[in-house]
């Protein structure tokens, strides 16, 4: 929101990026802005990307059953959700004999 001059006010941040700083998240947004030279639609594309990316779950950090459904339902969701946006899997296939050999249950 316009707040006067160079000035903007950010009221509210979208649900889907509360584990962002909402500073940074700002931030970041003008950056992509004014690097310029996209249209409309591929600068908010490459905004939603780089935000939901920075929003992500990271290696090693747990996830309580509660979090670990609404990835699930999410990606249920998606367009195409075996793979995130840089082309990396989202999830893979496992047997249970190759499981229970990594933890010497078989």
């Amino acid at each position: 929101i316009p707040f006067g001059g160079n000035s903007f006010q950010l009221q509210t941040v979208p649900v889907i990026f509360n584990r962002l700083q909402p500073k940074d998240m700002f931030h970041q947004l003008l950056s992509t802005l004014s690097q310029g030279g996209n249209s409309v639609m591929e600068t908010k594309e490459t905004i939603i990307t780089r935000l939901a990316w920075r929003a992500a779950v990271m290696a090693g950090e747990e996830l309580n059953t509660g979090q670990i459904q609404r990835i699930l339902s999410d990606l249920e969701q998606c367009e195409h959700p075996f793979t995130c946006p840089h082309g990396r899997p989202t999830m893979i296939k496992t047997e249970a004999h190759d499981l229970e050999k990594k933890f010497r249950r078989c």
